[in-house]
């Protein structure tokens, strides 16, 4: 009997997860950021990257 209730409220919670993630919402996003980190901006190295994926993400139409 304990494993039957188990089972049916194991269920319940899988099927609550599926549908709570299979929620859509009606509202577009105005604009969407993204953010970089880098470990350190004491290397030439890392600032070259900071520039090139600024770069890159704004031709996608992202805001950095």
């Amino acid at each position: 009997m304990k494993k039957k209730i188990l089972g049916i409220l194991g269920l319940l919670v899988v099927a609550s997860m599926i549908l709570t993630a299979c929620q859509t919402t009606s509202q577009e996003p105005e604009e969407l950021a993204v953010g970089i980190v880098l470990p350190t901006k004491d290397e030439p190295r890392w600032i070259q990257d900071q520039t090139r994926f600024e770069n890159a993400l704004a031709e996608a139409g992202f805001n950095v």
